[in-house]
């Protein structure tokens, strides 16, 4: 006869059914870790957006003190904006404004393909930035002269003007969209692609600029990567701890450093009166009838 403890012949062990109580117990319990997790998790968030407002918070405030312009020292006083590219108020609200305003034009116009051109110059030892500025923009105005782009079938353009800071010096540089009605073959982009190349490398030449055949970067966007492309051009906000240059150097004034805030005010003295957004055509932003009522439109 087998015994309990013989092997080869286990006993099952009985199951005994939890009562209604335990079970009503293991589920407040179970209740209890999930909202104690949940709560873990908003407390985080909420010390990560502490720290990242107290940094946004600090860099207003160092621009409200050491900014060279009137206007982004007053932003904000009596409710006024002062709606500048440089200012850490006002940047973020501007880009967005220029996203949705973009985007809001390329569905409305219906367009076929895409680029995004990246054009450059090299910069000169110890040139400033708004005559490299000056001289960027001479090169485009001279490429796109007499109706260029129109005369290829471009619809419309969105041009953003970019300024970088390297060992080298000042290096202000375009993003531009370019927008055609319909849509290409992927030999007739490519070709328009290095014309537009060649042109601008030949028209920099003829003011005396060099523009490397690396530098120009053309890509085709396709149809997914149009909202992404269009966040790439508007992109240029003032945030603490980011890594363009215009929040770097910033970012740098308020945490004390006095050549930084040099460069801070060369980028404002170079940059003043310059028009860093420009859309053409069908890029351009669609007024409503309440934009039309306002202008004065009958």
């Amino acid at each position: 006869m087998a015994t309990l403890a013989d092997p080869a012949h286990p006993r099952t062990p009985r199951r005994v059914a939890f009562s209604r109580a335990a079970r009503l117990n293991h589920e407040r319990a179970d209740r209890a870790a999930a909202s104690l997790v949940a709560t873990l998790s908003i407390y985080q968030d909420g010390l990560s957006r502490g720290a990242r407002y107290k940094a946004q918070y600090e860099l207003n405030e160092v621009q409200r003190l050491y900014s060279l312009r009137q206007g982004i020292r007053r932003c904000r006083q009596g409710g006024r904006r002062c709606e500048s590219a440089l200012c850490a108020v006002c940047s973020t609200a501007r880009a967005s404004q220029n996203r949705r305003s973009l985007l809001d034009s390329l569905t409305t116009a219906q367009h076929g393909t895409v680029l995004l051109w990246t054009p450059t110059i090299a910069e000169a030892p110890g040139e400033s930035l708004r005559s490299h500025w000056s001289a960027l923009v001479q090169v485009f105005q001279t490429t796109t002269a007499g109706g260029w782009l129109k005369r290829r079938g471009v619809s419309g353009t969105a041009r953003a003007i970019e300024v970088e800071h390297t060992a080298a010096g000042w290096h202000p540089h375009g993003h531009l969209l370019i927008c055609f009605p319909k849509r290409l073959s992927r030999d007739a982009a490519r070709e328009f692609a290095l014309t537009l190349r060649d042109r601008w490398i030949v028209k920099a030449a003829e003011l005396d600029r060099h523009a490397s055949p690396q530098g120009q970067h053309i890509a085709l966007i396709g149809a997914s990567d149009l909202h992404r492309a269009a966040r790439y051009v508007t992109k240029s906000r003032i945030r603490a701890n980011a890594s363009d240059t215009p929040s770097a150097l910033w970012s740098s004034v308020r945490d004390g450093d006095a050549d930084a805030l040099s460069l801070v005010h060369e980028l404002e003295a170079g940059s003043f009166r310059r028009r860093a957004w420009t859309t053409t055509g069908t890029c351009r932003p669609v007024l409503d009838l309440d934009d039309l009522l306002a202008s004065g439109a009958s």
